[in-house]
């Protein structure tokens, strides 16, 4: 079920929190369906101005972050006992241990190798 999500963030001038835009939330996406043929089929799929790719929301344990590129976060998060290689792209702000995140799902090619990947849009 749709929903929207409002993610405050951290005024950088000011260091305080104001809220960021309403996102647009797909909702929670199971573990079951959180999968390499189902990001296969988004990736597939024609998005754009009024119709955008599926934004999913959920609560994840960091287990690991790292910089990679000088600009992003690899990220490995956890949830319900299992574990997403995770990015977030241009930003290098640490995540906290336990946060809610905005994502979308992805596909990674790395050495030909094909996996799923969870493109962090936003977080608290």
């Amino acid at each position: 079920m749709a929903k929207h999500c409002n993610f405050v963030q951290k005024n950088p001038k000011r260091g305080t929190k104001q809220p960021n835009l309403n996102h647009h939330i797909d909702g929670a996406i199971e573990g079951a369906h959180c999968t390499l043929e189902v990001a296969r089929m988004l990736e597939g799929e024609i998005w754009g101005q009024g119709f955008p790719q599926p934004l999913f929301c959920d609560n994840f344990a960091v287990e690991s972050q790292r910089v990679v590129g000088e600009r992003h976060l690899k990220l490995r998060l956890v949830k319900d006992g299992r574990r997403y290689e995770a990015m977030r792209f241009g930003a290098l702000e640490p995540l906290p241990e336990k946060v809610r995140a905005a994502y979308r799902l992805a596909v990674s090619e790395f050495n030909g190798l094909r996996t799923i990947q969870l493109n962090v849009e936003h977080f608290e």
